[in-house]
């Protein structure tokens, strides 16, 4: 392939690649793959390996990866992952490689969406103009807001509402908290929200309902859950 930008979402447990295109007004993406990144000691090495089986030749690339942005670097959050802008510019010979958060992209993408791309969870009566806040779990639990600039256009205001703590509102969520409390010390929302938390938190409720625990990964708790086990 040639032309178009490489993009990919970088996350703490997998890494998805693909070729982003423009078809008239519309962006597209093609030559999708998904990549474990246990697979791999560094993200470099997913890289080499999506270009070496795509035959991709692109001069720019943007990744939205699940960690803090800081001078075109970010170290993964779940990860042991360090990826830099200019390194990867140098080994593969980009022109420009942009690094963004991968909450950042996704919120703002919610614009450039139909209302057909959405699912309504709880009603509600939308205010025009209004920030639009984004939020959501994967193997960690990621935060942005979307804003209507003052010069016109899209602003994302970056957050990592995950690391902020945990704020209970039932009995049940009280002693949840009090049982993760107690290992982990703070309790934040990613602990008990996302991927890596699924097994302290199911061990929490094991506790609470007098039920034996048993030691599962959050691949087979997701498996279980979706089969009915309510636990």
């Amino acid at each position: 392939m040639d032309g178009g930008i490489l993009v990919g979402d970088v996350g703490g447990t997998n890494v998805r690649f693909a070729i982003a295109r423009r078809e008239n007004s519309r962006i597209v993406a093609e030559g999708f793959d998904k990549l474990a990144g246990d697979d791999f000691k560094a993200f470099d090495e997913a890289l080499a390996a999506y270009l070496d089986q795509s035959g991709t030749n692109v001069r720019r690339a943007c990744f939205a990866l699940a960690g803090p942005v800081q001078n075109g670097e970010v170290l993964l959050t779940n990860r042991q992952w360090h990826v830099s802008a200019k390194q990867l510019c140098e080994k593969f010979d980009f022109a420009d490689v942009r690094l963004i958060n991968d909450f950042t992209a996704m919120a703002r993408s919610v614009p450039e969406h139909e209302s057909s791309a959405f699912e309504s969870i709880l009603p509600g009566h939308p205010v025009e103009s209004a920030p639009v806040l984004v939020a959501g779990p994967g193997t960690g639990f990621g935060v942005a807001t979307l804003c209507i600039a003052r010069s016109g256009g899209w602003r994302v205001l970056n957050g990592e509402g995950g690391h902020m703590a945990f704020a209970p509102r039932t009995d049940l969520e009280f002693a949840i908290a009090g049982i993760l409390m107690k290992r982990f010390g703070y309790v934040s929302n990613e602990l008990v929200a996302s991927g890596m938390g699924l097994p302290p938190v199911h061990e929490a409720f094991c506790e609470v309902f007098g039920r034996p625990y048993e030691e599962r990964t959050p691949q087979e708790m997701r498996q279980r859950a979706d089969a009915g086990d309510e636990m």
